[in-house]
């Protein structure tokens, strides 16, 4: 069984009273959440990790996106919606190609983690090529095309 020990973090958890753990261990075992608050006695971790200054908490879930849209960030973003929509988007878009949306969706996907966020739901073309963004990422998604 591999477990990673994380000792002296604030914990975050969902539960109904809103716990918040401060100065807690978090245990892990073959990748599930085995132990919050303190460590079993005798436990031997593969890896321990210093928490101090911390937050271990729930991943983030994105609602609402269309992921291969980094591209599009910055773009005449002083236009009215409409205008920007219509004039600039939409023409945009037109022209993308299907790896064009692959590497849209990874740009998006590495920010995503890196903001620790672990699913999202996205809307777009191309979502074949989203798809496989999700599968080698390791984030979850529910995609509609």
């Amino acid at each position: 069984m591999a477990a990673t020990h994380i000792h002296n973090a604030a914990i975050i958890t969902l539960d109904e009273a809103g716990t918040v753990h401060h100065s807690a261990d978090l245990v892990i075992e073959d990748g599930r959440i085995a132990h919050i608050g303190s460590a079993p006695p005798g436990l031997q971790a593969d890896e321990v990790v210093d928490g101090s200054g911390r937050v271990a908490m729930p991943g983030f879930v994105n609602a609402h996106c269309h992921s291969p849209m980094t591209f599009e960030r910055g773009w005449a973003e002083d236009l009215p919606f409409p205008r920007w929509l219509n004039e600039k988007i939409w023409v945009a878009e037109s022209a993308l190609t299907p790896d064009d949306v692959y590497w849209g969706a990874a740009l998006a996907a590495g920010e995503m983690i890196r903001s620790g966020t672990v699913a999202f739901n996205d809307h777009y073309f191309y979502m074949d090529r989203v798809a496989v963004v999700v599968e080698n990422s390791g984030l979850k998604a529910a995609l509609a095309g």
